[in-house]
């Protein structure tokens, strides 16, 4: 029987994903998911048959966006550095604009939730894919020091995407006052403020490149 064209599995999976960030998987109702779509229950299971498989088709689908963005990011004619900076800034503005989702993903994932689990050791692998080459080929022409890549991960990551963090949460929270609130967007959100903590990050990285011994001139 041919599988009707009103692209309910798409409704489905949008739904979700506006309702994950605050329910998380665990609280994920699908009677909930396909209410928010606006089509019947039954449709949920002919297209994807049960919740794991729903979750795993979710997660697969986020880092087919991620993978999306960073298609078109490399250059043949730019600098290794500037097509590892170009990348990241494309990483790091999805992140940005997913950023409720991704820090629930993170929680189920340390709360034990298994899809979750699962979905980030099949996919992290196709992100990491990407980006490893573009930091070895900067490292190789000498324009990042020569630390081991999960270093470099780690750096740069933890820049760019823990303000984030931190930023959602004291505005979640009201943890600051409010005139500071007010600039969270500017400084921590925008685009401007993920192009500056990438600039910093590799500058940062730069400054640990080894230096070329300086060879004192013979006494004439």
């Amino acid at each position: 029987m041919p599988r009707p064209s009103s692209h309910v599995d798409e409704k489905l999976l949008a739904a979700a994903r506006e309702l994950l960030p605050s329910t998380g998987c665990h609280k994920l109702s699908l009677r909930q998911v396909a209410s928010h779509a606006g089509v019947n229950l039954g449709m949920f299971h002919y297209h994807f048959g049960n919740k794991e498989a729903f979750l795993e088709t979710l997660i697969s689908r986020t880092y087919d966006e991620i993978l999306a963005r960073l298609e078109h990011t490399s250059q043949p004619e730019a600098s290794p550095l500037e097509n590892l900076r170009t990348a990241l800034n494309a990483l790091g503005r999805w992140a940005r604009d997913h950023r409720e989702l991704l820090m629930r993903l993170a929680a189920d994932a340390m709360a034990g939730e298994q899809v979750v689990v699962n979905g980030f050791v099949k996919n992290q692998p196709r992100i990491i894919g990407t980006m490893v080459p573009r930091m070895m080929a900067a490292q190789a022409a000498g324009q990042l020091p020569p630390i081991a890549v999960p270093q470099l991960i780690g750096f740069i990551a933890g820049s760019i995407t823990m303000p984030f963090v931190v930023g959602t949460v004291m505005s979640k929270f009201d943890l600051v006052p409010a005139p500071l609130l007010e600039g969270l967007e500017s400084a921590v959100f925008s685009d401007e403020a993920i192009s500056q903590r990438i600039d910093m990050a590799l500058a940062g990285l730069q400054s640990a490149l080894p230096q070329a011994p300086v060879s004192n001139p013979k006494p004439t």
